[in-house]
């Protein structure tokens, strides 16, 4: 079964909605990355501080957040076993804090932006 809906919105309830999805996105990303903070390697802290100086990077509802060193992608793909220098790091530092507060990011998001 196949249907298609669709809703005649006015002008401004539609900019509207438009800037609170925008904000939320950005506010997710924003706060994933804060909650990312404290398990990005730290062994000489370039790959943790150009992570937090970038910040949140995009807009109009295309956001993303990185670590912006040479060897980011590498350090991302080490192997769980990996003997960290700093304690409580780790490797795929967002996609780890997205898996294990995503759900309360979401809803604390949300919630703070409700019309």
């Amino acid at each position: 079964m196949n249907f298609e809906v669709e809703i005649k919105l006015d002008n401004g309830l539609e900019r509207n909605l438009t800037q609170v999805c925008d904000k939320i996105i950005f506010e997710t990303a924003k706060e994933t990355l804060d909650q990312s903070k404290t398990t990005i390697p730290l062994r000489t802290g370039a790959l943790r501080k150009s992570s937090i100086t970038a910040g949140v990077k995009g807009s109009n509802q295309d956001y993303y957040i990185g670590s912006y060193t040479s060897y980011a992608s590498r350090v991302w793909n080490f192997p769980d076993t990996t003997n960290w220098t700093t304690p409580g790091t780790n490797n795929k530092w967002y996609e780890r804090t997205w898996k294990s507060k995503g759900a309360l990011i979401q809803k604390s998001v949300v919630e703070r932006n409700k019309l």
